[in-house]
């Protein structure tokens, strides 16, 4: 167990370590200075508010839309200022960060918020927010999304592009496509520029623990699993793969003529996963369902008290042990309640070589930002 606990404060240290990185970029301040350094990398979501600068003498700054009005990274897309009025917050105006996808005629923004995506089409000097579906926690529709009648309102001088409105998804790659032939039709595609670049996989660290006692049962789950995310494929699908202990204990009493054999069962499982994971809804209430396979170690021991109903006395004590190395196929779900950002009660249960008791704890997500 201690070795367990040793490999999983090294992956958080590896964690902490990782949010550090930064990659070449440049920033535009208010004046229009363009100045080469390097940006830390983050998730979009973070992005959106502010950045950590390192300038090429090495200072460190954090700085926010009164600070800068674009940045970028190096080879990739930028991010600049955007203005526009939330129907979604009481009409509030808001000003932030948004990644540029399409420079033409309309100019193509993307941001993140909550994990939701959402679009910004400014068109000379009016800017319009684009939305998905508005849910509930629990993933039932209290707003219906504006993006198709949007983009109906846009293409309604090209009624073959206006056709494809009602079917266009609700995805960086879906949307571009469809202004690209916005662009087309309206005969501006060589003054339009494409500025998008497909979104690099999210890497993150989840750190799990929890338990059950129930009728001389127990049930404990520790795991510590790499999470790769590639949002452009589906953002709500990852894979998972990284190291999980498994313990579970039981009891059982045996009575004879002149004596009872009391039992006690241990089985301990250390394993290297190779998972799927599906999340259902990614609200504060986030069922899911995983899947998969991989080598596996298992160590049974069992420990027999045999005593005397005559004088209580303990006759003998035996235990045996026994261990195995193979592989595993695993199914299971789960339920993670968010408490806070990345923390989350977690409810899980799996079908791992046997049946599990179901377990309840704590779950810590850790960002490492995006993959190189």
């Amino acid at each position: 167990m201690r070795a367990i606990l040793s490999i999983f404060l090294l992956l958080t240290s590896f964690a902490l370590f990782g949010q550090l990185s930064y990659k070449k970029g440049y920033i535009i301040s208010i004046n229009g200075d363009t100045i080469q350094g390097s940006i830390k990398e983050d998730v979009e979501e973070k992005l959106a508010r502010s950045i950590d600068f390192k300038d090429q003498a090495g200072v460190i700054k954090t700085l926010s839309v009164g600070d800068i009005r674009e940045f970028g990274f190096e080879g990739e897309g930028n991010f600049r200022q955007v203005s526009y009025v939330d129907p979604l917050d009481s009409l509030k105006r808001k000003t932030h960060f948004a990644k540029l996808l399409l420079e033409g005629t309309y100019k193509l923004f993307s941001f993140r918020r909550k994990d939701d995506l959402n679009f910004i089409v400014v068109n000379k000097d009016t800017s319009y927010l684009l939305y998905d579906d508005v849910r509930s926690e629990f993933g039932d529709i209290f707003e219906k999304g504006n993006y198709q009648s949007l983009l109906f309102f846009f293409s309604r001088e090209c009624p073959k592009i206006a056709s494809r409105a009602a079917n266009v998804n609700f995805s960086e790659e879906s949307l571009l496509s469809f202004f690209v032939s916005l662009e087309k039709c309206s005969g501006n595609t060589k003054d339009a520029v494409v500025h998008y670049s497909k979104s690099k996989a999210q890497k993150n660290i989840i750190v799990s623990a929890g338990g059950l006692a129930v009728d001389k049962r127990t049930e404990i789950a520790v795991q510590a699993l790499g999470q790769y995310v590639i949002p452009s494929v589906n953002r709500k699908s990852s894979l998972l793969a990284g190291l999980v202990y498994l313990r579970s204990t039981h009891e059982s009493t045996t009575t004879y003529t002149l004596v009872k054999d009391h039992s006690k069962y241990e089985t301990q499982v250390f394993e290297i996963p190779l998972m799927f994971r599906y999340e259902i809804l990614q609200r504060a209430v986030q069922p899911y369902i995983y899947g998969g396979a991989g080598p596996a170690f298992k160590k049974d021991k069992e420990t027999t008290t045999r005593t005397s109903l005559i004088t209580d006395d303990t006759e003998a004590t035996g235990a045996t042990e026994s261990s195995d190395f193979g592989a595993t196929v695993l199914v299971g779900g789960g339920i993670n309640i968010r408490i806070v950002k990345d923390l989350f009660i977690n409810l899980d249960y799996r079908y791992d070589l046997y049946s599990h008791l179901p377990v309840a704890g704590l779950a810590c997500k850790i960002r490492l930002g995006n993959s190189k």
